[in-house]
């Protein structure tokens, strides 16, 4: 048994629509489910949101999405959430992908931010204000005892990435 979480940014790939870049890699993994008897796979997809793209547009391609996974016979049946990633967490808000974030909640999208990997525990803060169900990073909300309440008072889960965080010098 295996079990996926694949995060994928549809941006990415210049010239080729986001819906397009989805639809390839759920047909990759059906066809790898097909070819392997032996193998069980589940997966899902989760759709990046660079944390300095524009709000319009990150909502535009949420609500365009979401409505194609709910479409019968969808190309996209395992689309389940959003994220936010990207450099510039220490200094740049994410807060123009509120509305973003809230159409994902609206549609029953989960909703990942990557905050206080960095030493920004502002942006934890931030990630909970925005509705974030997990955090990716978030150390440095741990030296912040009232943000550390917060957290647990919303069941938030934080994601640590010991590799990355070993190679980007979070720790």
């Amino acid at each position: 048994v295996v079990h996926i979480e694949l995060h994928v940014d549809p941006l990415a790939y210049p010239g080729i629509a986001p819906l397009d870049v989805l639809a390839a890699i759920e047909r990759g993994l059906q066809t790898s489910v097909t070819e392997l008897d032996d193998l069980f796979l589940s997966w899902v997809l989760i759709v990046d949101l660079q944390r300095d793209m524009d709000g319009a547009a990150a909502e535009a391609l949420v609500r365009e999405l979401a409505a194609q996974r709910d479409e019968y016979e969808s190309p996209i049946p395992h689309l389940s959430g959003v994220a936010v990633v990207g450099d510039g967490e220490k200094t740049q808000s994410c807060g123009q992908l509120r509305g973003a974030l809230a159409v994902a909640k609206e549609l029953g999208l989960g909703r990942v931010v990557t905050a206080g990997e960095h030493g920004a525990k502002d942006r934890v803060a931030e990630a909970l204000d925005l509705g974030a169900q997990r955090i990716v990073g978030g150390l440095t909300a741990l030296g912040d005892a009232n943000l550390v309440l917060q957290m647990r008072a919303h069941r938030l889960p934080i994601v640590l990435l010991p590799t990355e965080m070993t190679a980007t010098s979070a720790v």
